[in-house]
């Protein structure tokens, strides 16, 4: 029963559906449940798609919920991992707002600041949110100095103003 209760809440969060959420959170779904295979917690199920961005609505809600802000999955990402990695400038200051760890390392090594820059254009709101709350902007500096980009000169000003 929970697997098909699982899907409606990821639409849920996709959708910023807040009553099926809260009828399905802390009821059907503990605020604890991670999934076996991936042990991705909801704030995971919600962030695993760079393409359909969950509702700010509903991370708040989940985060409200007692949802671990730094759940760790079989490979090592938070759902910080993953916001940074979609850009997603609300999403990523409401799970810093909430204590999520800028500079947890993934399996490979990766913190959240590092999978921020994957994606072009960057969002410098994203890289400054980390930054801001102490992500360690040393990891992106040579990075930063390297890379041809026309947004290269504000992302080494960023660096520098938070070190």
């Amino acid at each position: 029963m929970i697997d098909s209760k699982l899907m409606d809440a990821c639409e849920a969060i996709i959708d910023g559906d807040l009553q099926t959420l809260s009828s399905l959170v802390g009821t059907v779904i503990p605020p604890t449940y991670k999934t076996p295979s991936d042990n991705w917690n909801l704030l995971h199920l919600g962030l695993v798609s760079v393409q359909n961005l969950p509702h700010i609505d509903s991370i708040k809600y989940l985060i409200e919920s007692g949802v671990d802000v730094n759940a760790i999955d079989k490979s090592g990402w938070t759902p910080l991992h993953f916001a940074a990695r979609t850009s997603d400038t609300d999403v990523v200051r409401a799970l810093v707002s909430a204590g999520a760890d800028v500079n947890a390392e993934n399996d490979k090594g990766e913190v959240p600041l590092n999978l921020s820059l994957m994606r072009k254009p960057w969002n410098l709101l994203v890289v400054e949110a980390l930054l801001k709350a102490g992500a360690d902007g040393g990891r992106i500096k040579k990075f930063a100095t390297v890379v041809a980009s026309p947004q290269k000169e504000d992302l080494l000003a960023l660096i520098d103003k938070y070190a």
